[in-house]
């Protein structure tokens, strides 16, 4: 596009095409070419200079415009033999583009979402700039303290997120939690960084409160998601962890592979750490050929609900459900041994996936020593508590 010559190319081709025309009228061979003049060359200005034209032997200069008026006629009046001296129109350059200001990072804006973030809520990036995840946020806290959510920043936010802080890690009990009792427990794992973790539907089932136990202090959570029919339940945790479990990559699990379950089962009773024990797929399917199931050999206690079941590189590849229950025992008139059973991995994924929930998958090449495994199922399995 020209900017401020609308005709030029108009002007252009008449200049052309009348000086080919004369010279056809008068028999000669005429070659016509439009010159531009230095100032605007090498540039799409289209300002035309003048029109040079070779006629037999001779080089013959013109205006374009004196080549319009006169219809193309060549003549000593109209033309020369030196190019003449001409200015180009410079090109008018468009308009700037606005452009909208940098935003300025906040201090206040930042403590409010390093605060946010050890409470277990998603601020985003700790940046100081005032973003939709920010403000979500801020309403979410605001809701959970039963005032009106208008994701505002300001110090008095600050100060109320700074006293709850303080209260979460000096490990005090909730004023609800303080009332109540521990009636029950069960074992979960981390499945992302930012908190999230898996453990059964029954676990937390008819609590008035779930805890976590982390580095040794109960916390509350926030239940986040159940599906009851799949006997699974999502936990928000607070702040961000570093270690979590990851998924196996393949959806299906081998019949006859070595699997390793961890939890904190018999807590209280047992040893508070965490406990590992060993044993194969036996079976694809569960009770009744329950194709949502794995049965393990590997043994398992009440507490070992919810925990991870993992294969020989670490990975997950279900979650722990329970043992083949008495009433069953008394169906058949025997307590069968080391029948127990886990909720398949792909089953948990898609829990996941429906609750838009990330995680990480590895596929499983490495084979581990067991105490390697237990080593790692350390770092992301927490005992899941159950207040009443």
């Amino acid at each position: 596009m020209t900017y401020g010559q609308p005709n030029v190319h108009v002007a252009r081709a008449k200049a052309l095409e009348g000086c080919r025309r004369q010279a056809q009228k008068n028999n000669v061979r005429a070659t016509c070419e439009i010159r531009l003049s230095a100032a605007s060359r090498g540039r799409d200005s289209g300002v035309a200079a003048y029109v040079e034209c070779w006629i037999g032997g001779d080089v013959l200069y013109m205006k374009p415009n004196d080549c319009i008026r006169q219809g193309g006629r060549i003549s000593s009046q109209s033309a020369s033999r030196q190019p003449p001296v001409t200015t180009s129109l410079p090109a008018t350059t468009p308009p700037p583009t606005a452009t909208r200001p940098t935003p300025v990072p906040s201090k206040l804006v930042r403590d409010v979402q390093e605060s946010l973030s050890k409470l277990g809520y998603s601020p985003g990036a700790v940046d100081g700039l005032l973003g939709p995840n920010t403000i979500a946020a801020v309403k979410a806290f605001q809701r959970d303290l039963e005032v009106t959510p208008t994701g505002a920043v300001s110090e008095e936010l600050l100060f109320a997120l700074n006293v709850v802080v303080a209260v979460r890690e000096a490990g005090e009990p909730t004023e609800t939690q303080a009332e109540l009792k521990l009636i029950s427990s069960g074992s979960g794992f981390l499945v992302n960084n930012t908190g999230y973790a898996l453990t059964n539907h029954h676990v937390i089932e008819d609590c008035t409160a779930v805890a976590v136990v982390i580095d040794g202090e109960s916390q509350q959570v926030k239940l986040a998601a159940t599906d009851e029919s799949n006997d699974l339940a999502l936990l928000k945790l607070p702040g961000t962890y570093p270690n979590v479990a990851q998924f196996r990559e393949s959806r299906s699990a081998v019949l006859g592979e070595s699997v390793l379950v961890a939890g904190y089962p018999l807590r209280g009773i047992l040893a508070k750490r965490l406990n590992v024990g060993t044993g194969e797929v036996s079976s694809l399917a569960g009770i009744g050929d329950d194709a949502r199931l794995l049965q393990i050999s590997a043994p398992v206690q009440p507490g070992n609900s919810g925990g991870p079941l993992l294969d020989k590189s670490a990975t997950i590849i279900g979650v722990v459900v329970g043992k083949l229950s008495l009433k069953v025992a008394k169906i058949t008139g025997d307590i069968p041994e080391n029948v127990n059973f886990a909720i398949k991995g792909v089953i948990a994924r898609g829990f996941l996936d429906i609750h838009g929930i990330e995680y990480d998958t590895s596929r499983a090449s490495n084979v581990l020593d067991t105490t390697k495994i237990a080593a790692a199922a350390r770092k992301f399995t927490v005992p899941v508590e159950c207040w009443k």
